[in-house]
């Protein structure tokens, strides 16, 4: 009986040991073939580029358009700030925008008028000196001609008077007669008249000189004038340039009043669901302040934080599976579309200082992206932060590590 007992129990032994390999062996094949092509995390959660609407001026709600959970559209109205002040600085410099086109306008005016008269009467005084040295240079040219006429016919005279004094004296003496006497003093005569006219046209050629040079003078006084005017244009210029600089000044000012105008309306960046808001008709708002979050639940991917030592063989381009907690029947299909280039902790506001104090080492995690395929977010949407499972097919290791 003892030894039916022994037997009974070696056999069981047997049985077990064999079961236990058997197990092992299945186990070892199941790892074989299956579990070392894989790599699995629950550390993973979902993700969105999201973005953080915020006013870009301060200022005073108006209306709020959208709450929480609402989609909106790329452009849509989310929040309207109080307009008045701006629309204020708009008209204000609008108006002033105007008068500065209207001072520019009229002194442009001035400044042409003034440009021509200056060039009109510029062009008169030099014309009317032109004259005038013409006319100055014929007369002297004229008298210098009749100058030496008269010199030519005063020692003709000189001659004649000799002439004519020595034929008296034999006129007297009846030893000439009467006709050839006559001619003598006619010839005498002839000559005196001559240069008597001679001399009273240089007289007049003097006089009509003298004249000339006034014109010559008064010319040059007007010409003198006429620059003088130079110096109100150089004014007017300078002003008319500093009016423009203004204008200038003042149509940026308005180009950046009307931007301000157009951010009181608050428009979506991007198109996805309104979360995080809080807003009321009436709160303050500053720049920079944070009013809602559109989150793109149609553009959502995984982050799945691996272990370092998992990282070995993922590449870029390898298919996932993810099964999400809130999904728990539903499987999604992803691939992998980038390795992060770090661990989270260098990110952290306070990274890591393992060079001081006493260090301890500890498994990193590195974020690795998946993108979804054929993800249908009005069936079955994943919400941001939600906890998931991603395994990794890491069997082709064709692909890269680095984008």
């Amino acid at each position: 009986m003892e030894n039916r007992n022994n037997e009974r129990a070696r056999k069981g032994t047997k049985i077990i040991i064999l079961s236990v390999i058997i197990c092992g062996f299945i186990f070892f094949l199941y790892w074989f073939f299956y579990l070392k092509n894989f790599v699995t995390t629950d550390d993973a959660y979902v993700q969105a580029d999201s973005s953080y609407v915020s006013s870009r001026i301060p200022g005073t709600i108006e209306k709020v358009y959208v709450k929480n959970d609402d989609y909106v559209k790329k452009g849509d109205i989310l929040v309207f700030l109080d307009s008045a002040v701006y629309k204020l600085k708009v008209e204000e410099l609008q108006n002033k925008l105007e008068s500065l086109d209207f001072k520019i306008k009229s002194t442009e005016i001035d400044l042409d008028i003034l440009k021509h008269n200056l060039k009109k009467n510029i062009k008169k005084a030099q014309n009317d000196m032109n004259l005038a040295l013409d006319e100055k240079n014929r007369i002297n040219t004229e008298i210098k001609s009749l100058i030496a006429q008269k010199n030519s016919l005063e020692q003709d005279l000189y001659l004649a008077k000799l002439q004519y004094k020595r034929y008296k004296r034999l006129y007297k003496k009846h030893t000439i007669s009467k006709e050839k006497f006559d001619e003598v003093e006619t010839t005498y005569n002839k000559l005196k008249f001559q240069i008597e006219s001679i001399t009273h046209k240089i007289a007049s050629l003097k006089i009509m000189e003298h004249e000339s040079s006034k014109k010559i003078k008064n010319a040059k006084i007007a010409m003198s004038i006429a620059r003088k005017n130079e110096s109100k244009i150089l004014s007017a210029t300078e002003s008319l340039n500093s009016l423009k600089k203004e204008r200038d000044y003042v149509r940026a000012s308005l180009d950046e009043a009307k931007l301000q105008l157009s951010y009181c309306k608050i428009k979506a960046p991007i198109s996805g669901y309104v979360a995080g808001s809080k807003l009321q008709r009436g709160n303050r708002v500053l720049p920079g302040q944070v009013l809602m979050v559109v989150v793109p639940l149609d553009k959502v991917y995984v982050e799945a934080n691996f272990k370092e030592t998992q990282l070995t063989n993922i590449r870029i381009g390898q298919k996932a599976e993810i099964r999400a907690d809130m999904y728990p029947h539903v499987t999604f299909y992803g691939h992998v579309i980038g390795i992060r280039a770090g661990t989270g902790q260098v990110f952290s506001l306070l990274p890591p200082e393992n060079a001081s104090g006493n260090w301890i080492k500890v498994v990193q995690r590195i974020p690795v992206k998946i993108e979804l395929d054929d993800y249908d977010y009005k069936k079955n949407p994943l919400r941001l932060g939600s906890s998931l499972v991603v395994k990794v097919d890491i069997r082709d290791r064709s692909g890269k590590t680095l984008r």
